[in-house]
């Protein structure tokens, strides 16, 4: 009961989404139908292993694209990727000191909850070094929700003529579809035996990309895949709110609300810096430097007509920086503190 309820409050906003002709429908309705859902207190959840398959048929999706073409542009702009990886960096930083004194979160707490990675590892890792998970989790959750409703929308109001979808570089062959998954799934649990859980979309895109670059016989997921692993993601998002936590935290959701539209902010001025440094489309360099999920913003480049491949490289690189960076600064601001 529980469980079709949530699914239906899911497929019921994405299918008004859709007839709204909202960006992005299938992800920003079914977020927000299940997060009202929730703010009812009815018991919504979504099973991991739905937002597991969400982010293997994404990851797969979004590597398609990475056609020969698009994997030999990576290169002249590695040095964009690098400048928006460091900012986004100092970029959390100045966010957690922000939290820790406007909001009143502790060091650890207000670092983890700032940083702009993955959020189910950034609460892992408050668990397991005494920070507030539950508030850890509340702001990676508005910062995620925030760039899936707001950046889509924003595109289509002030760069008309946005919002048409690039044709997929391959087929939806039948074959090369099931090759494609098959390679994805592979990528996708090897890493994430590896590095846990981030390892399971980075590693599927990762394979179904170099797959795709290497000229292996795969076809892009058919668009009905596509929607539904998008349906899968704006259910999981929604369900992370609760009534009860944002009732208890109303200090901390007004205050990383402000903060997270800043940073959005902030970040696509910095794209639009990098644009003009390294040669690169405005669009695609905003959608690389705005601090979103990975699939989330891959995704929305793909809805605006953007090549996802150079978003994608921006932030797999972000998020796998900030991955090996995070546990190390974590340590040393603990330390000074205490």
């Amino acid at each position: 009961m529980r469980l079709a309820g949530a699914a239906l409050a899911a497929l019921a906003g994405g299918l008004l989404w859709q007839a709204l002709g909202w960006p992005l429908p299938w992800v920003t309705g079914a977020l927000v139908g299940t997060a009202c859902l929730a703010m009812t207190r009815f018991p919504v959840s979504c099973p991991p292993l739905l937002f597991l398959i969400a982010q293997w048929l994404i990851g797969a999706a979004v590597g398609a694209r990475f056609t020969p073409a698009a994997a030999a542009q990576l290169t002249a702009h590695a040095g964009a990727i690098v400048v928006a990886t460091v900012f986004s960096l100092a970029l959390g930083l100045l966010l957690a000191w922000l939290l820790r004194h406007w909001a009143r979160l502790d060091a650890a707490t207000a670092f983890l909850a700032a940083m702009p990675g993955v959020s189910g590892e950034m609460a892992r890792l408050a668990q397991e070094h005494g920070a507030r998970t539950d508030q850890v989790a509340l702001v990676q959750t508005v910062r995620l929700c925030l760039v899936v409703i707001l950046v889509p929308p924003a595109f289509r109001l002030l760069l008309p003529g946005m919002g048409s979808p690039v044709p997929d570089p391959v087929t939806h062959e039948v074959q090369g579809q099931l090759w494609l998954l098959l390679i994805a799934l592979g990528g996708g649990w090897s890493l994430k035996r590896l590095i846990g859980g981030t390892g399971w979309f980075v590693g599927a895109l990762v394979a179904a990309a170099a797959a795709t670059a290497l000229g292996v016989p795969v076809a892009a997921p058919a668009p009905a895949l596509a929607d539904t692993a998008q349906l899968l993601l704006g259910w999981s998002l929604g369900s992370r709110f609760r009534r009860e936590s944002l009732a208890r935290l109303p200090r901390l959701l007004v205050t990383s609300t402000i903060l997270n539209v800043a940073a959005i902010g902030a970040s696509a001025l910095l794209g639009l810096l990098l644009a003009h440094r390294w040669g690169l489309s405005e669009n695609s360099a905003i959608l690389g430097a705005i601090p979103g999920g990975i699939a989330e913003m891959c995704i929305t480049a793909a809805s605006l007509g953007e090549p996802v491949a150079i978003v994608a490289a921006f932030h797999v690189v972000r998020v796998l920086g900030l991955l090996l960076l995070a546990v190390p600064l974590l340590r040393r601001i603990t330390k000074a503190n205490n």
